[in-house]
């Protein structure tokens, strides 16, 4: 059993993310498997993780290996990321948008609303697709 108490101030946070962690953690969502294993050991040995875990690892009361071994499952969480080219994925959303008639319909009226280029408006709107995905 697990009790999560919560003050009024904290609600809007509630967990901190602990409740989705702890259900990823007993749905086997983070365990590492043979196809990330290797990546596993590729972010091993990223210099960065380690001296971050040397850092924050002991302010936060985990030892260092225990902080990189959180550190590095954080990453695989975000694996899509790792590699993430931005720019290559604005591009992927335009070409999606030009091959659906009805999205490329509505960017052409909103292109013409604005008064400005169809490529400009097109690559706006595929801009703020790609920053949804990213949370921003």
């Amino acid at each position: 059993m697990v009790l999560l108490e919560m003050t009024e101030e904290n609600l809007k946070i509630t967990g901190y993310g602990f409740i989705e962690d702890l259900y990823d953690h007993f749905t086997g969502k983070n365990k590492i498997t043979e196809e990330k294993q290797p990546l596993y050991e590729q972010l091993s040995a990223d210099p960065e993780i380690k001296d971050r875990a040397k850092k924050i690892g002991p302010v936060l009361g985990y030892t260092v290996s225990q902080m990189e071994r959180a550190l590095i499952k954080r990453k695989l969480k975000n694996e899509w990321l790792i590699n993430f080219d931005y720019e290559a994925e604005v591009q992927r959303v335009m070409s999606a948008i030009k091959a659906t008639p009805k999205l490329l319909a509505q960017i052409k009226e909103k292109a013409i609303r604005r008064n400005e280029a169809l490529e400009k408006t097109l690559r706006d709107d595929a801009i703020w697709v790609v920053n949804k995905k990213l949370g921003r």
